[in-house]
């Protein structure tokens, strides 16, 4: 299920925002549906989404509003019952999803362990050739992607390293393409990496890619990457990593008390494990209720907007005919073949054999022409053009360089298609059509919730209480 999925992920978001705030005296900001929210739950909600902001710092409005609407759905969820469910009653019922928040005392053996389990990582990865610090894009391929899928998302990453190669400024590519080793890092300065930890098509490009420049595009199981290799250097000093060793095995520790705990005790019908109630002294009351609030949110969105209107071919084509607007590319694109023949008749040939036919089946109509009793007269590709991958393109319909890399056995080239400002049809640009699709039906129902719920907002006490903390860093 999706969220079983999603627990580690916001295990982690959740921890990084629920740690730096007392039990002081907790006002109502607000109310929603007659629930009141408080002032401690505001500040958790802000800092976590100013650490996650990737372009700039969002506004108070901004951060008022995602606040608002977070807290309706939670309404919706409840008065679905959702807070029934098991997996948001106990949703650390795994001792492997268990964070660990606590730690133990530094003692002379958990230093000794860290040095130890240092030297072990620094012999490891100066062998492999030490450290790699990137800045990397994915345009993801979804599990058995059809070959159009496969089409736009090898033309989008295209599109987005010409840019990044002419001086396009990086930042709004890495706040929505940014690899999923850490997004929010690659903003600022890049990520550290090293040997044996990514893909090995992503490994083999990091070692062989020159300092300083965006690199050609590559494909991995993943979906087509962009990588832009900073700087190398041997493994951190120990100074550097230290303090994350040291939490590192503290927790470990933590872990393995607790699975012995788990492991003596027998868990009675309806009670929480014996990991259960030791996770509620380890982790603090309110990142607990953060998660489980989190959960509860994601599974009426699941439930009221994913699974209700998950969009059908129609409702695709529709979107896209009242927004073709957000669909414009910044340099005009070639659809159509590039076809090489061995003499000038059989280039007619090939041309005639695609008269009244969709281009989309161009290639498979001229290679069923020509292509007979195993004698390849012609060799054909199709799709997607932008300027500077094929030269006979580049020449023919954007009017620049020579044709001259025509292979030799087939020295006679027809280009034939269109060129076009913008995708012509929603299923030349369908990724990005669903995800706006799916984004309007949330907004949609939430504009539903706005109506059914009572807000009232303590507007004064909100700018308050984020100005006190802001004051405190």
């Amino acid at each position: 299920m999706l969220i079983d999925k999603s627990i580690t992920l916001f295990v982690a978001m959740l921890l990084s925002g629920s740690m730096a705030f007392g039990q002081s005296a907790d006002a109502v900001v607000m109310t929603v549906n007659g629930q009141p929210v408080r002032a401690t739950t505001w500040q958790r909600y802000c800092q976590k989404q100013r650490q996650q902001a990737q372009l700039g710092q969002p506004s108070l409005k901004t951060l008022r509003q995602q606040f608002i609407d977070f807290q309706l759905m939670l309404a919706a969820a409840r008065e679905a019952r959702l807070d029934t469910l098991s997996t948001i009653q106990q949703p650390m019922a795994s001792i492997n999803e268990l964070p660990c928040v606590g730690t133990q005392p530094v003692d002379a053996s958990i230093e000794t362990e860290a040095l130890q389990l240092y030297q072990r990582r620094k012999q490891r990865v100066d062998a492999a050739g030490g450290m790699t610090l990137v800045q990397a894009l994915l345009v993801k391929l979804p599990q058995q992607a059809s070959k159009r899928e496969e089409q736009q998302a090898k033309l989008l990453a295209d599109s987005i390293a010409t840019a990044l190669k002419q001086g396009a400024d990086a930042a709004p590519f890495l706040a929505r393409y940014a690899d999923d080793i850490d997004a929010t890092e690659h903003q600022e300065q890049g990520v550290w990496l090293y040997p044996g930890e990514t893909l090995p098509e992503f490994e083999t490009q990091m070692q062989q890619q020159p300092l300083g420049t965006w690199g050609d595009v590559f494909v991995s199981p993943a979906g087509y990457h962009i990588l832009k290799v900073i700087t190398r250097q041997p493994y951190f000093a120990y100074e550097e990593v230290r303090n994350g060793l040291l939490k590192l095995i503290s927790q470990r520790r933590l872990r393995q008390q607790l699975r012995a705990m788990q492991q003596e005790s027998k868990p009675t019908s309806g009670k929480d494990s014996t990991a259960c109630v030791a996770a509620s002294k380890l982790i603090p009351a309110a990142t607990l209720q953060d998660f489980r609030d989190e959960l509860m949110v994601l599974a009426v969105l699941q439930r009221e907007v994913w699974q209700k209107h998950p969009g059908t071919t129609a409702e695709w084509e529709h979107f896209f005919a009242q927004n073709k607007k957000r669909y414009r590319w910044t340099s005009p694109r070639f659809q159509g073949v590039v076809c090489y023949a061995a003499t000038a008749k059989d280039l007619a040939q090939a041309k005639k054999s695609i008269r009244k036919q969709p281009v989309t089946e161009w290639k498979q109509c001229i290679e069923a022409a020509l292509n007979t009793d195993g004698t390849k007269r012609v060799q054909v590709i199709d799709g997607w053009f932008m300027q500077d991958e094929n030269a006979a393109v580049d020449h023919v319909i954007f009017k620049r360089g020579n044709d001259d890399k025509a292979p030799a056995s087939y020295p006679f080239v027809g280009v034939w298609g269109k060129k076009f400002k913008a995708p012509p049809s929603f299923l030349d640009a369908l990724m990005w059509v669903k995800a706006d699709y799916q984004e309007q039906q949330q907004q949609a129902w939430l504009a539903q919730l706005r109506q059914k719920y009572a807000v009232e907002v303590n507007d004064a006490l909100l700018e308050e209480t984020i100005k006190e903390r802001n004051n405190k860093k």
